[in-house]
């Protein structure tokens, strides 16, 4: 595997190695540590949660205990999602709502065959499994993050905050991660379909993979989109096949109903989504409207302010290299996002460490930059309102962007 390019691309032409100040790789050694404290404090707290069946994974082992056991044209019925997770995993209050595509949970047919807590396990060793798998191909782009400390890029990878609350939920974020991880390597490699194809196995994650593709599609990157919509397509055929059409008809309901924040009464209990903890626009408008303006008016004002945003991203990131605009695609794709929380944050890594290993070493403008990732980095462990840490990640799309242009035009490229 060549990675000379990658490592080319790292650090700048004409630069000398980075060499960092001793408060640098103070704070390059501190942070992660106390961020990682974080989160080992976190585990003692939410394990015995876990155990008796209240987190995220409770949903994903039942949808894939139910398509097991023959019953997949219930499985966005909440009557039975609330029979089976009472049965199979613990009783409850409500039942945590699959809302993913049918063929997501294909994935946890398997770990259906053992017990819940069993299960939970054996998606976590799965889960740290793909976060090294992740890990190891971007580490070569990482090498002026390793000249600070050189395990500040796996420290990163561990400490983050969002990887850890992924792990915690049992969630499937990493696996997006990793599919991220190698679209970035396929794009390199000039393997455009290819990595069309990898974003559209990541439509379980729909509310991040459409605007990556939409993006694409919009700087022309017709073997991306191509690649996208084969696989989609597929996906599409598939999920339909194991749930029926009625059930993908219900499917399509119930996303659609989750823009409003699912309102209060029966359905709030049915879905129970706060939109003020959504990391992106939607959360954000929500979040300053909310008691001021009505949930129509948020659905306008948010979906104004994304096209506004994504228009923008589309026209400045046009001219840029596809690896770069696939990272300028992740950042924005969370902020426009149709939901977004903390644990899907865990993608953030491929800009944050790969733009901040790019400027750590650079000084003027391009030094915001750095100081910007680092505090984007740290902010979902200290944002106390989750729907404000949009604002600062757009900014930093809109600042990388402006200076990727410059160094484009530089380039002559």
């Amino acid at each position: 595997m060549n990675f000379s390019s990658s490592q080319s691309q790292s650090v700048a032409s004409g630069d000398a190695p980075y060499f960092a100040p001793y408060y640098v790789k103070a704070l390059a050694m501190a942070l992660p540590a106390i961020m990682l404290g974080w989160q080992i404090s976190g585990w003692i707290f939410f394990l015995p949660a876990a155990m008796h069946g209240r987190a995220d994974f409770r949903q994903l082992y039942t949808a894939g205990y139910m398509i097991r056991t023959g019953h997949s044209g219930e499985l966005y019925d909440f009557a039975a999602q609330q029979r089976f997770q009472d049965a199979v995993v613990s009783p409850q209050p409500s039942p945590l709502p699959f809302i993913r595509p049918a063929y997501q949970a294909l994935l946890f047919y398997p770990f259906s065959f053992v017990s819940y807590k069993t299960a939970y396990f054996l998606f976590l060793a799965l889960n740290i499994a793909l976060l090294g798998l992740s890990f190891r191909m971007l580490r070569p782009r990482l090498v002026n993050l390793a000249a600070v400390w050189k395990p500040l890029p796996l420290a990163m990878f561990i400490s983050f905050v969002p990887t850890g609350v992924a792990l915690m939920q049992g969630q499937d974020s990493i696996l997006l991660l990793l599919l991220f991880s190698a679209t970035l390597l396929s794009l390199e490699r000039d393997a455009e379909f290819l990595a069309g194809v990898l974003t559209g196995f990541a439509l379980f994650k729909f509310q991040i993979a459409i605007p990556v593709a939409i993006l694409f599609f919009c700087w022309k990157r017709w073997r991306f989109f191509g690649g996208f919509c084969v696989c989609g397509g597929a996906l599409a055929l598939l999920s339909v096949w194991i749930m029926g059409f009625t059930q993908a008809v219900t499917h399509f309901r119930l996303l659609v109903s989750m823009q409003t924040g699912l309102g209060s009464g029966p359905a709030q209990l049915q879905f129970p989504i706060q939109l003020k903890k959504m990391m992106n626009l939607h959360g954000l408008v929500y979040g300053i409207g909310e008691g001021h303006i009505g949930l129509r008016a948020i659905t306008l004002l948010t979906l104004g302010a994304s096209v506004v945003f994504f228009g923008w991203v589309a026209f400045a990131g046009f001219r840029l290299r596809r690896e770069d605009q696939f990272k300028a695609a992740i950042a924005s794709a969370v902020v426009v996002s149709y939901y977004m929380f903390v644990h899907d944050l865990v993608i953030l890594l491929i800009p944050l460490t790969l733009i901040l290993s790019e400027t750590i070493s650079f000084r003027g403008k391009r030094a915001w930059l750095a100081v910007l990732a680092t505090c984007l980095f740290l902010a979902p462990a200290l944002i106390s309102s989750a729907y404000l840490f949009s604002v600062p990640l757009a900014l930093f799309v809109c600042l990388w962007l402006g200076s990727a242009q410059a160094g484009h035009r530089l380039g002559g490229s």
